[in-house]
């Protein structure tokens, strides 16, 4: 990507994928979300979410995808909306959260609070 190259992170990693495309792209969340909306539609399908996956994490697999559509696609109607991405996330987070109160990951942790 832009010349760089990127190997692919496992599904485990996706917050600091995430967090690193954010930055590199200069862009928050909600904007990266609606630029891959391609048709303005307020929800990602499942080819708008996988290029969304392609973008933040060169190189997922098709099964890596339905991973995470699965994951974000909290009402199973096949389509994710932004409120979707961000309660699931905000779950992660406090999942994350506990487990680091718990002994956890401090990593992971770390990651979670940057996307807070």
């Amino acid at each position: 990507v832009g010349g760089r190259l990127h190997v692919p992170p496992r599904h485990e990693d996706l917050f600091k994928a995430l967090d690193s495309y954010l930055k590199r792209e200069q862009i928050h969340l909600k904007a990266a979300y609606d630029r891959f909306d391609a048709d303005h539609s307020g929800t990602l399908d499942a080819s708008e979410l996988g290029r969304f996956l392609q973008a933040v994490m060169p190189g997922t697999k098709h099964t890596q995808q339905r991973y995470f559509r699965t994951m974000l696609d909290i009402n199973d109607d096949g389509k994710v909306t932004y409120t979707e991405m961000v309660d699931s996330l905000k779950e992660c987070i406090a999942v994350g959260e506990k487990a680091s109160a718990d002994g956890g990951s401090v990593e992971l942790n770390d990651i979670m609070m940057k996307l807070k």
